[in-house]
Order: C-alpha cells, then structure tokens, then sequence
C-alpha cells in the first residue's frame, strides 16, 4: 500500500509540474490608465511599469515591463516613436513600436511626479504635480513653468 501511495505521488507531480510550465505568473492589481496605437501594434499602459501589447490587433496580448516598476503615466505617438513619462521622473522612447525603450530620469523637485505629456516636433512638454516642463527631444531641459493654480495634490507623496 505505501509502494502504490508513493507511485501516485510521484505520477501526479510529475503531472502537476508538466500543467506549471504552461502557466504564467501576472502581477495582480494592474490598473491601465491608457492606450496608444502605432501604425503596427496597440499598447495598453499603467502601473508597476507594465504594459501590454499585441501585434495582432487584439487578438493576442504580451506583457512588457519598464523601468523600476513606477507607473507609466502617459504614452503618445509622434511619427511612430512612442513618447512616454514615468510617475518618477523618467522619459521612455521607443523607435521600434514598443518593443525596447530608453529610459531618461530626470532630475525633478523632491515629491514631484510626471502625470502627462504632450509632444510636437522638437519638443517634449511634460505635466507634473507642480510644474510644466518643456524638453527637447534630445532630453534636454529647455524651460519650466510653475504657479500656485497649477500645482496638483491629488496625488500622494511616496
């Protein structure tokens, strides 16, 4: 009886192990706070730098991740290079449709946090709790502007 219990035992682990290696561990509570379409795919963006993207048109879907996990605020394409802002002070660009990026950080007052961005042709205007601030494409600091009726406080400090 033992000699049976221990082959059972053996048999459905092996079973067991063998149904694992199909299953893919997701991170859970992923809020998307956007989407952005290039010519060839869609990216559903938000947090712990997760993104989701399918070349298919949505038929299927494949978890990416950038940077160190803070959330991606705002993704925007201009001419097929993806623009895009983490909560804690980094630019990402993608030239390949989202498949690798850049990661920038930079240097951005204590308790600030990226919230939006709008880009032109040369430049990169970026919405923060407290400020806007206006970047070239080469990640270069052009100009900033802050006023007391801009400043945000819906959003926690870390």
């Amino acid at each position: 009886m033992k000699r049976f219990a221990l082959f059972l035992i053996i048999v459905f682990s092996n079973v067991l192990c063998s149904k694992a290696s199909d299953f893919t561990l997701m991170p859970l509570r992923i809020n998307y706070l956007g989407s952005v379409a290039t010519s060839k795919n869609i990216i559903a963006y938000g947090s712990f730098g997760t993104y989701s993207m399918t070349t298919d048109k949505g038929k299927s879907w494949d978890r990416y991740f950038i940077g160190d996990y803070g959330e991606i605020r705002c993704v925007v394409n201009s001419n097929d290079t993806l623009w895009g802002v983490l909560d804690y002070g980094a630019i990402i660009c993608s030239i390949d449709h989202g498949f690798n990026w850049t990661i920038n950080k930079m240097q951005i007052e204590y308790g600030d946090k990226f919230l939006n961005l709008v880009a032109d042709d040369d430049n990169l205007y970026i919405r923060s709790r407290y400020s806007i601030y206006k970047y070239s494409k080469k990640y270069e600091f052009v100009n900033k502007f802050t006023d007391s009726l801009i400043i945000c406080n819906k959003f926690k400090l870390d």
